[in-house]
């Protein structure tokens, strides 16, 4: 902490984010604990008066944690904004508008892949599908999982999930976390390695997290535009950051990165591996049981 601090002429220090938030009383913070330390460090912020908390991803490894810090959120009006940053890299926002105009023709088929855990690129994953679909929610789900090599990053999850997801208007989602899984052609980054394919009547349109993004038209129109990522994730991370402030300072420009968005995201990957569990197909939203989590994780460790 001394050499960074140096290193960037940080004058406060602190070793406890209590003191540190008791005597700064920060508008916003960002907790960037591990996945196990989450809803202690929310709830003391919340309640001590800051305004906005940035939290990484996922938002918790259980999901009575995940509604406990939405009840916080509620009863402080401590406004809360996951870091899944994709909603704001530009190529999101293209797709999700041309998916509601309607050029691309009727959804039919998605097809959503990653090299990283559910619970490590899951959430980012899951978040940019939600979003380009226009938050429309999951009914259900039906998926098999194995491995619990996800243990290394202290995320405490399967390392390989399948997972079949339904849509309203009887759109099908296949949604993978695997270092198996089809992922991006020829790139072989675990963090890099982040895919989703949309199908639709009139033409298809595609993503990746570091190659390209683009959409062909039966009418023979099409768009290709290379990706990269590490300038990306850069510009919208800030985006990310900017609009915190803007919902701060004007409650009508919510954060697309709010709980109300973010909670059907972790639900989703939660139901998946309920399903995992029992062997049949999920409900969403689930209201998946702790208990139940960690069944998922005994039976795999067996």
């Amino acid at each position: 902490m001394r050499r960074f601090a140096d290193e960037f002429q940080v004058e406060h220090r602190y070793d406890d984010y209590s003191t540190m938030i008791r005597e700064i009383q920060p508008d916003v913070l960002h907790v960037v604990t591990p996945p196990s330390i989450r809803f202690k460090p929310i709830r003391f912020a919340a309640l001590a008066g800051v305004q906005a908390i940035i939290v990484e991803k996922p938002l918790a490894l259980n999901p009575q944690e995940c509604r406990a810090i939405w009840e916080v959120s509620k009863r402080t009006s401590c406004k809360v904004a996951v870091n899944t940053q994709g909603r704001y890299r530009p190529q999101s926002a293209r797709m999700r508008e041309l998916l509601a105009s309607g050029e691309l023709g009727e959804l039919e088929f998605v097809r959503a892949s990653t090299y990283g855990g559910p619970l490590a690129m899951g959430p980012h994953l899951m978040d940019t599908l939600l979003f380009v679909l226009g938050d429309v929610k999951p009914q259900a789900v039906w998926a098999a999982a194995e491995g619990l090599e996800g243990y290394e990053w202290d995320h405490g999850a399967p390392s390989h999930v399948m997972a079949t997801y339904w849509f309203p208007d009887e759109v099908q989602v296949f949604f993978e976390c695997s270092p198996r899984g089809m992922g991006t052609r020829g790139e072989s980054g675990y963090w890099l390695n982040m895919h989703l394919d949309f199908w639709c009547s009139e033409g298809r349109m595609w993503a990746s997290q570091s190659d390209t993004w683009g959409y062909e038209l039966s009418s023979g129109e099409s768009h290709r535009e290379d990706v990269d990522f590490n300038s990306q994730y850069l510009r919208a991370q800030a985006a990310f950051t900017r609009a915190v402030v803007d919902w701060l300072d004007d409650p009508t420009k919510v954060h697309r990165c709010n709980l109300d968005t973010a909670l059907p995201a972790i639900d989703a990957i939660f139901g998946a591996l309920l399903s995992a569990s029992i062997g049949h197909q999920v409900r969403l939203p689930a209201q998946v049981s702790d208990r139940e989590i960690a069944e998922v994780r005994s039976a795999l460790s067996r």
